[in-house]
């Protein structure tokens, strides 16, 4: 899984904290459920004179007191590095995607919308910057929780089997079966997770429109059509998200409660091995604790796979606000640290070339990105036709939401001009109006001379 891979990709950012939570997840849960259910069953066995797994008490109280020790200081591992690789996660995830914003020609608009073939709104990547970037670092917390309760439950699950097979197979049925439904029923889950995302992302966009727009709004007398807007937005946000939640809580809740019957099952077979003498009030002892170790081998494992999807959606959201990077660009390494905000290097350098004296431009061209629905249609642009070689073209810079490296790779003959062979020089202190009609290119030119959008062509300053 994508989400997965991810992890990994993190891991290798930073492996030594990884490497530190990890560890303590494993001691802080192992621990305690294997020693403390040896150090019961062994201190039952030798007050009901068995001789089997008997300990003495100095003994058991040692092992208690090992088990807890482990524990807490586990436990106090587990959340520094829990903290640590989780805010540095976090970081290093909203850096590199603010920075890929950032660099982006700065007539562009925001990356695409892979959905709706149209740039992204503000709220759209707000939402991401804020609930997705956050949320992929605690799938650490969930991964390492199940490969503690492997762990721990293998091993339970071999002692079990090692005291009476016949007990201990009774749950083995009934937990690959609730395992197997489950896994058919999280499918679901990613697109009732990915469609409430969205929806989300739609009202923080309206919310964004509206706060930009206030004077526009009220003088076009258009308040009551925002708010209805507002309102259908928003009531589409609480139904996506109830359907989501409820759903997710659905799987779950089937995984725990069947699972629980299995766990009753194998109990009722411990209570009649005991009246027919093959077992230990011990042994009973020791299935209850080690049980719920087995038990979570298949409850959390589910709720991973769950989970898993679910945020295989902010990664595909992140990505999308990193277009022509390739995979894995949102957890690319950097030098990172949380002492300082980290610093943004933009390639601005000092001004070298002092006040102006002659601007040269020679042969400047632009074609306009072009989408896939819009590759069929006559003229090419979203404001209509190609322009001529005076630069009459059309549209506007903010067509096709694609960074510089796409616009480059869309210039062939099939993209429609902007501006085409332009060719000027402008003297400092002089007066120089460029006129024509809406659409044919004067922002363009202007955009394209203060390199806003990626043009071709040479622009000289004092020569």
């Amino acid at each position: 899984m994508k989400a997965l891979r991810y992890l990994f990709r993190l891991f290798l950012v930073f492996p030594r904290k990884v490497a530190g939570y990890l560890l303590a997840t494993q001691v802080s849960r192992v621990a305690w459920t294997l020693l403390a259910g040896w150090a019961a069953r062994a201190q039952l066995n030798r007050l009901a004179g068995v001789a089997e797994g008997a300990l003495s008490l100095e003994a058991t109280l040692g092992l208690l007191f090992l088990a807890f020790a482990l524990t807490i200081a586990g436990n106090a591992a587990e959340s520094f590095f829990n903290i640590s690789v989780t805010r540095h996660s976090m970081a290093l995830l909203a850096l590199n995607i603010v920075e890929r914003l950032v660099r982006r020609p700065g007539a562009l608009p925001l990356p695409d919308d892979p959905r709706k073939g149209r740039p992204l709104s503000e709220g759209q990547c707000l939402s991401t910057l804020g609930r997705d970037a956050t949320q992929l670092p605690s799938l650490f917390a969930w991964l390492f929780e199940v490969a503690a309760l492997f762990v721990s439950g293998t091993a339970a699950l071999a002692v079990m089997l090692s005291i009476d097979a016949r007990v201990t197979l009774v749950v083995v049925a009934p937990l690959a079966l609730v395992f197997g439904l489950v896994s058919r029923l999280s499918k679901r889950v990613e697109p009732l997770s990915e469609k409430a995302r969205h929806s989300a992302g739609e009202v923080s966009s309206i919310l964004s429109d509206v706060f930009n727009n206030v004077q526009t709004i009220k003088t076009s007398a258009a308040v009551g059509h925002v708010l209805a807007e507002f309102r259908r937005r928003n009531a589409k946000r609480l139904s996506d998200a109830m359907r989501s939640e409820v759903y997710f809580t659905l799987v779950s809740g089937l995984n725990s409660g069947l699972i629980e019957i299995a766990a009753g099952l194998v109990l009722l077979a411990g209570a009649g091995a005991i009246r027919r003498g093959t077992f230990t009030a011990g042994d009973f002892v020791l299935f209850s604790a080690y049980l719920q170790a087995v038990l979570g081998i298949f409850r959390w494992s589910g709720s991973l796979v769950g989970a898993l999807k679910r945020h295989g959606v902010s990664i595909d959201r992140m990505e999308a606000l990193m277009p022509g990077e390739g995979a894995f660009a949102p957890v690319r390494k950097r030098k990172l640290g949380l002492s300082k905000v980290p610093e943004i290097e933009l390639e601005l350098g000092p001004d070298r070339h002092g006040t102006l004296r002659t601007l040269e431009v020679r042969g400047l061209s632009y074609r306009y990105p072009r989408r896939k629905n819009e590759e069929r249609e006559a003229g090419g642009g979203r404001d209509g036709g190609a322009g001529n070689a005076n630069g009459n073209g059309n549209g506007n810079a903010g067509t096709g939401g694609v960074d510089a490296a796409s616009v480059a790779a869309s210039a062939d003959d099939r993209a429609p001009f902007a501006l085409e062979d332009v060719d000027f020089e402008l003297e400092g202190g002089t007066l120089t109006v460029i006129t024509g009609p809406v659409g044919c290119g004067k922002s363009t030119l202007l955009r394209c001379v203060l390199a806003l959008l990626p043009a071709s062509g040479t622009v000289r300053w004092n020569g």
